[in-house]
Parts: C-alpha cells; sequence; structure tokens
C-alpha cells in the first residue's frame, strides 16, 4: 500500500457497524458529520424508517426528505403511530408533499379523523407501491382513499374501517395481491371476496351491521389465521365456524363457553390463543360453567389436530396448555409479541 493512503474496509462491512449503533441515535449523529466514509451508511439507515411519536422529530425528516431527493429514495417505512392529533394535523401538508418523493416506501401508517378526513393534498396517485398499510379511522366513501389504494397493486397487508354500504366503490381489481386484511365486518365484506386472503383479524365496529355473513363462505374457507373479536364483542362465532375448513390459528376474545365447545367444527385447528379483556383470574364470576381444566381437556379432544392452548392471564402473562401436557400448564411471563411473533405485525 502506497505511503500516506488509508486502509479502508470493503462497504458491506460498514452495515453491521452502523447496526450495532441501532439505539444510539447520539453516537450515530456524531459518527455521521465526523466520518465521510460512514455518511451514506449512516444516512441509508437513519432514513430507512420513520416511526418516532415526537412531532419535531417527524418535522425535521419531513423537511429533510424534502431538501434531498437522495435521501427520499432510502425511506422505507413511515408512521405516525403515537403521534398527537394536533400535530397530525400541523404536518398533514409537509407529509402529504414528501410522500411524492418517497418513491421506495413499502410499510406506510396513518390515521385518519372523523373531523379532518384526508386532506386535498392527498391526491392519492403517487408512484411507491406499498407492502403493508395501515389506515385505521373512518375513511370509507373517500375519493381520495379509493384512488389510493387501486394505485397499490402490490399491497400485501392492509388495516382499515369501511362501511358496507360503500363496498360498490372498491373495484374488483383493486390490490388484488391482498393476503392480510385487519379491520371491521364492512372491511371484511369488501375486500375479503375475490381476493386470496389467508391472515384475517376481524375487530367490530359500532356501526357494524348485524345480518348474516353467508355470503363470505367461499372466502372464508381461505383463512388460515384468524383473529376474532376486540373491546366491543364479535358476533357469535358459531355465526362463522362451519365456514372456517382450513383454519389452523385461531385468537379469540372473550369466548363463551359455546363457543368453544363448537371448536370442533374446525378440522384443521393447530393453535387455540384466548384472550381475556378483564384476564378470568378478575372476573367478578368465572367464564365458564365448567371448571378451565375440563374445558382445555374436552378442546383437545375433540379437535384432532390442536396442539396448543394459550390463555392470558395478565396482560404480558401467559398459561400455555399442550397435548403432551394438557393437566400442567406453563405460565410464560412475556408479551404477546413474543410469544406469537408470526402474528402481524402493523397495529395489531
Amino acid at each position: 500500500m502506497p505511503y500516506g493512503v488509508q486502509p479502508s474496509l470493503p462497504t458491506e462491512l460498514y452495515r453491521p457497524i452502523v447496526e450495532n449503533l441501532e439505539h444510539d441515535t447520539a453516537t450515530l449523529l456524531v459518527v455521521l458529520l465526523a466520518s465521510k466514509t460512514l455518511q451514506l451508511e449512516i444516512e441509508r439507515f437513519i432514513y430507512r424508517r420513520m416511526v418516532q411519536k415526537n412531532e419535531i422529530n417527524q418535522q425535521k425528516f419531513l423537511t429533510s426528505i424534502l431538501e434531498s431527493p437522495r435521501r427520499a429514495l432510502l425511506v422505507e417505512e413511515y408512521s405516525q403511530e403515537g403521534v398527537s392529533y394536533t400535530a397530525k394535523v400541523r404536518l398533514w401538508s409537509l407529509l402529504c408533499r414528501a410522500l411524492n418523493c418517497m418513491q421506495n416506501l413499502k410499510h406506510f401508517t396513518i390515521r385518519t379523523t372523523l373531523i379532518t378526513g384526508l386532506p386535498t393534498e392527498f391526491h392519492g396517485r403517487y408512484t411507491f407501491r406499498l407492502k403493508t398499510l395501515d389506515l385505521r379511522g373512518p375513511c370509507s366513501g373517500d375519493k381520495l382513499i379509493i384512488t389510493f389504494l387501486q394505485f397499490q397493486t402490490q399491497l400485501d397487508s392492509l388495516s382499515i374501517e369501511w362501511s358496507k354500504t360503500n363496498e360498490q366503490l372498491i373495484l374488483p381489481s383493486t390490490c388484488p395481491q391482498l393476503r392480510f386484511l385487519r379491520g371491521n365486518k364492512g372491511a371484511v365484506e369488501t375486500f375479503l371476496p375475490g381476493r386470496s386472503i389467508f391472515s384475517l383479524v376481524w375487530v367490530p365496529h359500532p356501526a357494524d351491521s348485524t345480518t348474516c355473513v353467508s355470503h363470505l363462505a367461499f372466502a372464508f374457507n381461505n383463512i388460515r389465521t384468524l383473529s376474532y373479536g376486540g373491546f366491543l364483542g364479535c358476533p357469535d362465532l358459531n355465526l362463522i365456524i362451519r365456514h372456517l375448513r382450513s383454519l389452523e390459528i385461531l385468537r379469540i376474545v372473550d369466548p363463551t363457553l359455546n363457543e368453544l365447545v363448537s371448536l370442533y367444527q374446525l378440522p384443521n385447528l393447530q393453535i387455540l390463543i384466548l384472550l381475556c379483556q378483564h384476564t378470568r383470574r378478575h372476573y367478578s364470576a368465572p367464564p365458564f360453567a365448567n371448571p378451565l381444566d375440563q374445558v382445555i381437556q374436552d378442546m383437545f379432544t375433540s379437535c384432532a389436530l390442536l396442539q396448543r392452548i394459550d390463555i392470558s392471564v395478565k396482560r404480558s402473562d401467559y398459561e400455555q396448555w399442550t397435548r403432551d401436557q394438557p393437566q400442567v400448564p406453563q405460565i410464560t411471563s412475556i408479551s404477546y409479541q413474543e410469544m406469537h411473533p408470526w402474528w402481524i405485525t402493523p397495529g395489531t
């Protein structure tokens, strides 16, 4: 090596160095200013995702995106999850302009509101093609959203609230690659038919209709993982259970004994997750007339392929019952996300 020439590492070795500083933003910024060699790699890492809740940081990020098209191309994930309502309103115009530059955006989380909806600056005809979109909030019938969804031909995961009355506004060609859906009954009735969705999170909404869903029988046959229910309850599982012939994983909130007794109708059920909003140890009365261990035994007996039952004990603890040891549950002091990392993601 000639005298005075500094040795350099291959570019691919810089990446793990930067990734080790993922949670040390201050050090990353110091290195960014001190090393031109690492500058591009650090920028690639810093601008890859914006998920911070702080309005000032969000504003700085979006402004930087507008000032540098190169940085804008680095953005793969943007989220306003946890940002206050007033901050979102102040950031709207800036965000809509920045979206025009984020051509490689893949994951987008945003919340509409009943008061403001989406601003007119949100034209919907963006060049990026998302993989995941979390758009929970009242947006049914919004022409901007309809246009936006029509452009997202590669969308794999969608979280949305929709009204059954606006079902006809969504063309069958909209979001043809959809595999995961999270939403209320209107969203299920609108987006489930005609698409190969295999993972469904059905979260009830006060405005949902109470009509039957037998017209969705064919679409339900594709579902392999189902989360059913939420803070506002859900229709009886027996309304759809006979259509869930391919279901392998069921997550149900505050199940009744009648629903659990009916699980024998799920021939492929392998994992059952029971979530109690107040946990069964804090109910004013037992959730089931029968002793829990007897209920567990009966479910393993009636469901031939069932291997595991997880029951929430506290917000972050679970009792795990297995077919091998159906009488001795294991207590797991880990979070739901750690317990079930396969369950998805965004917004659950």
